[in-house]
């Protein structure tokens, strides 16, 4: 209960700082998420919503949520395997740096849990299986602006890399700053 209200007292110092300039922003992205182990390799699509509060021109604090859109499905013999990430819960530092006005380069680093799920299907048996788990992620990126409220980014991430297995890709995105 405690927490709760830390983090509404620190929501509302965040707006209210916002209101003196543009420091909140909210975007959404689609992430091509590449899930490669030493055996197989799916790739699946990923709807995204974070939001961000920017310290100083240099430094912001991301919280992402994603929910699959998509999963792959390859074939062994007679048994069809499913494979997706389902969902992506992350919290990341950001740090930019911009070389000219509308135009910046970032670098995202933070921890990401994500739940994996997996079936395969072979004629008269079905199995299915799903696993969360929380990484360290990191990755780079490019923000434009299209206007002084609203940018696109693109960015590569790795979201997950551990025990020879990753989860990683790419993702555009487009925000609104407030």
């Amino acid at each position: 209960m405690k927490a709760k209200y830390i983090a509404l007292v620190i929501a509302a110092i965040s707006f209210s700082a916002a209101a003196q300039e543009q420091t909140n922003y909210v975007q959404i992205g689609a992430i091509h998420i590449n899930y490669i182990d030493p055996l197989v390799t799916f790739d699946n699509g990923m709807l995204a919503l974070t939001a961000g509060h920017k310290f100083d021109p240099h430094f912001s604090i991301e919280a992402m949520a994603a929910a699959d859109r998509t999963s792959a499905t390859e074939t062994w013999g007679s048994a069809n395997v499913t494979a997706k990430v389902s969902n992506s819960y992350g919290v990341y530092v950001k740090a930019q740096s911009s070389p000219s006005h509308g135009f910046s380069i970032y670098g995202k680093a933070g921890l990401t849990r994500e739940t994996v799920t997996s079936s395969a299907f072979v004629p008269g048996f079905q199995s299915s299986a799903w696993s969360p788990t929380t990484a360290a992620a990191y990755g780079a990126g490019v923000q434009f602006d299209t206007s002084p409220n609203t940018f696109v980014s693109l960015d590569y991430m790795s979201y997950y890399k551990k025990n020879s297995v990753k989860f990683e890709g790419p993702s555009i995105n487009f925000g609104i700053k407030f």
